[in-house]
């Protein structure tokens, strides 16, 4: 299997991330005969930095700063047939959705492992349980969870290529998307969160959503999953809304993610865990499963 690896030069911990990527890929079965696209900064420090790559083949791009709206087009450009790309750290949770949104793949956050090709495991639960998740569309774009065993860098005999971008990157192609604006200014406003558990949970929720006459959005999990567009997002790295009504399912309510709801007039959650903070933060509160409630809602509506 044909493999890239996508490393951030630009971290403290460059070194680290990359050891914990090279451990993976030992568990994979992958060899060093795959690529690493290696963003840096400091010219400097570059030969150290290319020591950090765990392949053979090293691709280099100089940039002022790790972003993801600026790498986007830049890796869409360097794609290749890679049946994998592998991603870590919070940015590239970020980029390895959005890439595989745009060269027509599938994308998992917080792999902890592999268990084949294309069968990844991950914590789910709060970590109390592990899930495997098999992807169906090639390339798999996988960002891996931190903290997973490293395995060092061994001493290699690296072809290096170095790639000049004008600032910002090539533009990459422009597709047609929804902007997510009607949030801002939406009276009732339905909110699913990691809880909805799956991409088909969340478009089930999206439906009711519509067909209770809200504005769909998500927590930010739903939307590094895949879940639902990133236009959707609500939170401190989304929109800040404030509807009249806000109703909220399978959210924890971190932070975050409250932050971006606390102006709305009214909010309203449902969640299994009545010990959520959630649950603690909201106006009105329903412990149970979110689908029964929702479609008692439906089905009062007369919009079952």
């Amino acid at each position: 299997m044909k493999y890239t690896v996508v490393l951030n030069g630009c971290s403290g911990d460059t070194r680290a991330m990359a050891e914990e990527l090279h451990g993976f890929l030992a568990a994979y079965g992958a060899g060093p005969g795959g690529r690493t696209v290696l963003f840096y900064r400091d010219e400097e420090k570059r030969e150290e930095l290319v020591r950090c790559a765990p392949t053979e083949k090293v691709i280099l791009v100089k940039v002022d700063g790790y972003l993801a709206e600026d790498f986007l087009p830049i890796l869409k450009v360097l794609a290749d047939d890679s049946d994998l790309y592998l991603f870590t750290g919070e940015v590239g949770g970020e980029l390895a959705v959005r890439l595989a949104y745009r060269l027509g793949g599938s994308s998992l956050v917080g792999a902890s492992y592999a268990a084949g090709a294309a069968v990844f495991g991950k914590a789910v639960y709060s970590g109390h349980l592990q899930g495997e998740f098999s992807l169906e569309k090639k390339p798999y774009c996988v960002v891996l969870a931190r903290g997973m065993r490293p395995l060092p860098i061994p001493d290699l005999q690296r072809v290096v290529q170095k790639v000049e971008f004008e600032a910002g990157g090539q533009p990459g192609e422009f597709i047609p998307a929804e902007t997510g604006e009607g949030l801002s200014h939406a009276r009732f406003v339905l909110v699913a969160g990691r809880g909805v558990n799956g991409k088909e949970n969340a478009a089930w929720v999206e439906e009711a959503a519509r067909r209770l006459g809200a504005e769909f959005a998500v927590t930010r999990p739903v939307a590094m999953s895949g879940w639902a567009p990133l236009q959707r997002l609500v939170g401190v790295s989304g929109a800040v809304i404030g509807p009249e009504v806000c109703l909220v399912v399978g959210a924890s309510g971190a932070a975050a993610f409250y932050a971006g709801i606390e102006k709305s007039d009214l909010i309203v959650a449902i969640n299994i865990d009545g010990q959520a903070p959630i649950t603690r933060l909201a106006d009105v509160v329903l412990v149970d499963d979110y689908r029964a409630v929702l479609a008692g809602l439906l089905e009062i509506e007369g919009v079952g």
